[in-house]
């Protein structure tokens, strides 16, 4: 049986080639009894590069950035133990910003009589913008136009409960 050449220098090309990773890992058990070795939690095995990726290969120019040197460093000695620093949450969530005190605006009229109608501006960091010329109370405190809200849908819930109570129905 005569092999033709072409078949010939393929099987000469096979003959020389390395061995891959697949031939490595199903070789027989004299191959795994060997201790293998390992870099950087890898096996570790030099079988070169196949030579079809000869063309593609080209040799890294850029290297990586020299280590931090940290490790070089001399350790400081240990600091005498010191009284933990005391927290005070009233100073922590103090507020900041210029106190701001009520003052006169011309919805400001009915105030002692609470017939005025807070402004939900006045206490904001930034503050009213009508100032003065606005149509409703700035001498209110606060908490004034949340009070009287919920204040508000307490009665209106009590005047749906008396009504339903009577007729029935909820209307």
């Amino acid at each position: 049986m005569t092999m033709a050449p072409e078949a010939l220098l393929m099987a000469q090309r096979h003959l020389k080639r390395l061995p891959t990773i697949s031939s490595v890992s199903t070789a027989d058990s004299s191959v795994q009894d060997k201790t293998l070795p390992v870099k950087n939690t890898f096996i570790d095995l030099d079988i070169g590069r196949p030579p079809s990726l000869d063309e593609f290969f080209s040799e890294r120019l850029i290297r990586s950035a020299p280590g931090s040197q940290i490790e070089d460093l001399p350790e400081e000695p240990p600091k005498e133990a010191q009284d933990p620093p005391v927290l005070c949450l009233a100073k922590a969530l103090s507020f900041t910003g210029p106190a701001r005190k009520p003052s006169y605006s011309l919805g400001s009229e009915g105030h002692n009589a609470k017939e005025c109608h807070p402004c939900a501006f006045y206490w904001k960091d930034k503050g009213c913008s009508s100032g003065a010329e606005c149509n409703f109370c700035h001498l209110c405190g606060q908490g004034e136009k949340k009070r009287r809200q919920k204040e508000k849908r307490i009665v209106w819930r009590s005047l749906d409960r008396v009504r339903q109570a009577f007729t029935g129905r909820m209307d």
